[in-house]
């Protein structure tokens, strides 16, 4: 997408998982506009995995259609509430849009954690929220869309799972979000596959022996123009 660099990866720790990522970029949006989307369902294997696609699904399908990030978000939660009545399935996302013709930046936020942003002139990072449960847990739940205050160069956006903060090394004691954030800042003048490479690496190397308890999932936005 023109005026934007953007890398993902997953990294499971079975075979199969409920963490995703997706970049959505449909040829009537125009050259310049992306939504990006970071999800992570309850526990992890099969039913995991097979939740995820099912919300994928649904969310790609209504993204299409005209209509903002926090109804989207709405009306995937309502379908998915049909298939968890019986179940405890339920799945955080966090969804971006990105216009660089408009200079645009919304988000919607379903009880994902906050995406951390980098600004280049402040030298601060900050936390983007947002109100709104889970999908699937309340059928009649509604979601915020709301707009950033600036489309700065050198803003770097970062959406993960809870797998990279919460990874542990062999004395128990967690990676966290203040290491995240410093790693994102010492990495600031790279790519974003760069800076994604970089947290992968400080995660993996603050581990150490531990094994990796959770599936992660990482994206990496920096604006470029």
């Amino acid at each position: 997408v023109r005026g934007l660099d953007i890398a993902g990866r997953s990294l499971y720790c079975q075979e199969t998982g409920g963490d995703y990522y997706d970049f959505l970029h449909f040829a009537e949006w125009g050259p310049e506009r992306v939504v990006v989307a970071v999800g992570d369902v309850v526990g992890h294997g099969i039913g995991a995995a097979l939740f995820m696609t099912t919300a994928r699904a649904l969310l790609r399908a209504r993204l299409l259609q005209p209509g903002s990030l926090a109804q989207a978000m709405r009306d995937a939660n309502r379908l998915l509430c049909l298939d968890t009545a019986q179940s405890a399935n339920f799945m955080t996302v966090f969804l971006l849009l990105l216009d660089a013709g408009r200079r645009l930046i919304c988000w919607s936020r379903a009880g994902h954690d906050p995406a951390i942003v980098y600004d280049p002139r402040s030298d601060v990072s900050t936390d983007w929220i947002g109100e709104g449960m889970a999908l699937g847990v309340d059928e009649l739940q509604s979601f915020e869309e709301n707009k950033a205050s600036q489309w700065q160069p050198g803003m770097i956006i970062v959406i993960g799972t809870d797998g990279i903060w919460e990874a542990e090394n062999t004395d128990g004691e967690m990676f966290g979000k203040d290491r995240l954030r410093a790693v994102i800042r010492e990495a600031r003048q790279g790519s974003a596959a760069d800076i994604l490479q970089a947290i992968l690496d400080a995660v993996r190397g603050f581990r150490e022996e531990a094994p990796q308890l959770d599936d992660i999932t990482l994206v990496v936005v920096k604006i470029v123009d």
